[in-house]
């Protein structure tokens, strides 16, 4: 496992900037200001393109190498990077930030939508300290948009079904 997490620094590689290119406004302007990390910025990368293919499915206009991209997708994989860089944010001492937010969204985001899928017992019970770890913020103005997010993410597990699945499932 990797002890620390690369931060980009400006001017940005080309990989960086194409990764940039592809994600929501609101962690587009936390990763301009090279607040989030590349191992980050590859989940938001990876997450961003499986719903613009899957929105372009819908809509009846992917190709066929996007519908097998969609096939292929291992939410898994996101969200066991997402606990990774998550686990390493933590022991670093910079667990108390907005990546530390994105991370427990971006987990909880991948058992809420992708239900069907197996996933480590152990992620659902790490997302039970995301309402913590939102309490803790302070936020700045340009972490609004990707807080809002997270609220929004962590609001759909107030129901309970990730505790209950957790539990049931592995408990």
């Amino acid at each position: 496992m990797t002890e620390s997490l690369e931060y980009p620094s400006h001017p940005f590689q080309p990989e960086v900037c194409s990764a940039i290119a592809k994600i929501p406004k609101g962690f587009c302007d936390l990763a301009l200001e090279a607040v989030l990390s590349i191992e980050t910025l590859q989940i938001l990368e990876r997450m961003s393109e499986w719903h613009i293919y899957t929105e372009r499915i819908l809509q009846q206009v992917g190709t066929p190498e996007e519908m097998t991209l969609l096939q292929t997708h291992e939410p898994q994989v996101d969200a066991q990077e997402a606990y990774r860089c998550l686990e390493v944010l933590m022991s670093s001492g910079r667990g108390n930030g907005i990546e530390k937010c994105l991370h427990y969204g971006l987990i909880v985001y991948c058992l809420e939508v992708f239900t069907q899928r197996k996933f480590s017992p152990e992620l659902y019970w790490v997302v039970q300290d995301l309402p913590m770890a939102l309490e803790q913020m302070e936020p700045k103005p340009i972490e609004t948009d990707c807080l809002i997010w997270v609220s929004v993410v962590a609001a759909g597990t107030c129901k309970g079904s990730l505790y209950q699945k957790g539990e049931s499932d592995h408990g």
